[in-house]
């Protein structure tokens, strides 16, 4: 298997250290409707400027895709504030199904 467009992903826990090398995509055509291949081969949501199209806690970005809002303490943007992310909960490390 060719992983020249592969991404890093976390191994069972969002919290874990360890990661193992997955196939990243390589046109927009992998990605899921409403999404495009991003430069570091992983499907984003896009977005145009003022579409509303992003979800709570993000903005479209310049570059088409929706990135989260950034913040420095709770309630600044967002009810919470982790690890410098807009969050609408304070979020938990659990096991990824799969």
């Amino acid at each position: 298997m060719d992983f020249t467009n592969g991404v890093w992903e976390v191994e069972g826990c969002w919290c874990s250290t360890k990661k193992y090398c997955v196939l990243g995509c390589r046109t927009n055509a992998d990605c899921a409707s409403g999404q495009a291949c991003n430069a570091i081969n992983r499907c984003e949501n896009t977005c145009v400027s003022g579409d509303g199209t992003c979800l709570v806690d993000f903005t479209c970005s310049a570059s088409g895709f929706c990135r989260r809002d950034s913040c420095q303490r709770d309630g600044q943007r967002s009810a919470f504030c982790v690890n410098g992310g807009c969050y609408q909960s304070r979020g938990v490390c659990q096991v990824i199904p799969g």
